[in-house]
């Protein structure tokens, strides 16, 4: 079931297995049986599931592993496979507008995509219904749990989850995202993570939900829904206060 807890509303994932199995850790980028045979192959994978999972090429420029985070009951994490200097690149995650998609099949794992409007969230809850045959409550727990903003009129929702814990200054923040123009004739605008200071092998890595800023649209729909969005939900949690 989906997190209700602040231990698991901070976890970047939300997978179901069957009763009695253990969710299996992945390197990230690693080869999976599990991806290339069976049903699950030809099936669309939400967003947390492609990021728990390790489909390849999901935007990382850093070796990485999601796993459980030494966060006490905070359930996973990703960490660092190598050391990182301050100031480099740790992230790229290429910007691609909702509102641009007939279908999610092709759309690569590095995206983050954007919602501009309410029609958006509708659009892509019925794509996930019509070519993944998930239920509707399926699809608004991902954004329930996954869907953030940095500048308060566009809602974004990675297509593999960055699966990072919320940290304060100070208390083990080391990554920032920023939205980053994209170079004439390299392509579009993108969702870039810097390291803010040294990073060592085995790290967890992890950012400041207080930098994102909901759309109201995004929020009222949280409302009608019956949830808050994931900003609210983790910071209240957290320390009781936004």
């Amino acid at each position: 079931q989906v997190a209700r807890t602040f231990s698991e509303l901070c976890v970047s994932v939300c997978l179901h297995y069957p009763r009695g199995n253990r969710a299996p850790q992945w390197r990230h980028g690693a080869p999976l049986r599990m991806i290339r045979h069976g049903a699950i192959a030809d099936r669309l994978l939400l967003p947390a599931q492609r990021s728990r999972l390790g489909v390849a090429a999901q935007g990382w420029r850093i070796a990485t592993t999601v796993g459980k985070s030494r966060i006490p009951g905070a359930g996973d994490g990703r960490f660092s496979d190598e050391a990182v200097r301050a100031g480099s690149v740790v992230s790229v995650k290429p910007i691609v507008p909702v509102g641009s998609l007939s279908s999610l099949r092709d759309v690569p794992s590095d995206s983050a995509l954007t919602f501009a409007s309410r029609d958006d969230l509708e659009a892509y809850v019925s794509l996930c219904v019509a070519e993944g045959g998930y239920e509707r409550e399926q699809v608004l727990e991902q954004f329930e749990n996954f869907l953030w903003s940095l500048d308060g009129t566009r809602g974004f929702l990675n297509q593999c989850t960055w699966t990072m814990n919320h940290a304060d200054a100070g208390g083990g923040l080391n990554v920032r995202f920023a939205e980053r123009p994209g170079r004439v004739g390299e392509g579009a605008p993108a969702i870039v993570g810097e390291a803010l200071c040294d990073i060592r092998a085995g790290d967890e890595l992890r950012n400041d939900y207080r930098e994102f800023e909901m759309p109201g649209f995004y929020t009222r729909f949280c409302g009608e829904h019956g949830f808050k969005d994931v900003r609210t939900a983790v910071l209240l949690a957290h320390r009781g206060v936004l």
